[in-house]
């Protein structure tokens, strides 16, 4: 990421303290090891700092508690917490893409009894139907789909290609990003006497509380008749996909390629890793945590941490995995032994 600046300037934008020399200019934001002498280079975890110190870079971003020290050849710009520094200064400083322009593109399609905010931007292509409402500020891309009497929150965000289905409703400041669907039927069907698969109706919504963000490719199924909710301030990550009548809570962190049945149900503050599952109608309760790669089939209770598949708490599965490490390791020795006494 392009800087131009010098260390005194970037120090200024970010509130933080100065060590060396203030004048030298940096060229670019890198990471430790690409950095050059017209670098700048952030640290974020002490567990880093060896890496640091080797590093070219002619200054460092590094937290108050950090032991390094600047020299003639380097500058450190001392702040509070590294991390939330490089995203302000990623923030301020990096690249823009400025996404529609002001107004409603004339591709777009408002239908009649659409009600349109202030300050709304509509891009090519976009089709608003009857009914539904966008409130002030939103920002539309193009290719974007709003249902019938579906609503989108003040200040929310859809990028290109997403769909939201008929009354559906995104609570302010909600980001879904490229080609995410909300609102997509469930999974829903029972056999008839010939054994067929027959459609059961999916007539729930799905209700996205404030501050919510869907990676791209998310899915998120309406319910049956009641509704699948995600909580305020719940974060997806790219292919996650929630069945019908899931309930997340607020806050929860849930990492990419993660699938829900039906009915699971997550507390607040939930966090799960990549590629996991979770089974129909198992709750998670608050600050839960699941391991990636993970099945959870069964309920879990405040702050337990699970992993493996069938999940279990963490230190059952590590015991296990020791234990079956062993069995290897022995099933081995025993096959050596036989083959010499053969």
């Amino acid at each position: 990421m392009r800087l131009d600046r010098t260390v005194a300037e970037i120090a200024d934008l970010l509130h933080g303290e100065v060590e060396g020399p203030s004048a030298r200019h940096l060229h670019e934001l890198r990471a430790l090891e690409p950095a050059g002498p017209s670098d700048l280079a952030p640290l974020l975890a002490a567990r880093h700092e060896a890496a640091a110190q080797a590093s070219r870079a002619g200054c460092l971003l590094v937290s108050k508690g950090c032991g390094l020290q600047a020299s003639e050849l380097r500058s450190l710009i001392r702040v509070p917490d590294a991390e939330a520094a490089l995203d302000q200064l990623t923030a301020e400083l990096g690249p823009d893409d400025p996404g529609p322009e002001p107004g409603v593109h004339p591709s777009a399609v408002v239908e009649q009894g659409a009600e349109i905010g202030s300050q709304v931007r509509l891009g090519p292509g976009v089709v608003v139907r009857r009914g539904a409402r966008i409130e002030a500020g939103c920002t539309l891309w193009a290719n974007v789909y709003v249902g019938v009497d579906a609503r989108l929150g003040a200040e929310s965000e859809l990028f290109p290609g997403v769909y939201i289905g008929s009354r559906c409703e995104l609570g302010k400041r909600v980001r879904v990003h490229a080609n995410a669907c909300v609102g997509a039927d469930g999974f829903g069907y029972r056999q008839d006497a010939q054994r067929r698969h027959v459609k059961s109706p999916q007539v729930g919504r799905v209700i996205l509380g404030d501050d919510v963000e869907l990676g791209a490719h998310v899915t998120v199924d309406r319910g049956r008749f009641e509704d699948t909710l995600v909580g305020a301030g719940t974060k997806l990550d790219d292919h996650v996909h929630l069945g019908h009548n899931v309930k997340l809570g607020e806050h929860c962190a849930i990492a990419g390629g993660t699938v829900f049945a039906g009915g699971a149900t997550l507390g607040d503050h939930v966090m799960i890793g990549g590629n996991s599952g979770v089974g129909g109608n198992v709750t998670m309760a608050e600050h839960s945590v699941l391991g990636g790669m993970s099945m959870l089939t069964r309920d879990s209770k405040p702050g337990q941490f699970f992993a493996g598949i069938p999940a279990v708490p963490h230190i059952t599965w590590k015991r296990q995995l020791r234990a079956v490490s062993k069995l290897v390791t022995k099933a081995r020795e025993q096959r050596t032994e036989d083959d010499r006494g053969a």
